[in-house]
């Protein structure tokens, strides 16, 4: 492999983790303070969650939620379990999920 190979790769991995640093840092910022509540489609996740972790049944689409995010309302309930039912422990969620899902795509893109 070249030396502007492996420049190149560096730069990637270097812009990679910056902007997955930038991303998560930016969105665990100040996460129980904004916004002041919770958002309705935030709210219905919760409550689709704590249904599922009150009656244990498995469901594939949200009537409420229209079908988007199904996952999400199976991690918050897992999250729920593990912690306690608090608005601190619902909300890291979402912005953990997109953050994977950063780095997921920028593994790809640094390994091109």
């Amino acid at each position: 492999m070249s030396a502007i190979n492996q420049t190149t790769k560096l730069y990637r991995l270097a812009l990679s983790l910056i902007t997955l640093l930038a991303r998560t840092w930016l969105g665990l910022w100040r996460l129980p303070e904004l916004p002041p509540g919770f958002y309705r489609d935030e709210a219905r996740n919760v409550m689709n969650g704590l249904w599922m972790r009150a009656r244990l049944t498995p469901q594939a689409y949200f009537v409420g939620n229209a079908g988007r995010w199904a996952m999400m309302p199976y991690l918050i309930a897992l999250s729920l379990s593990i912690l306690s039912a608090t608005p601190l422990t619902a909300r890291p969620i979402a912005p953990l999920v997109l953050s994977l899902t950063l780095a997921a795509v920028s593994r790809k893109r640094v390994a091109q």
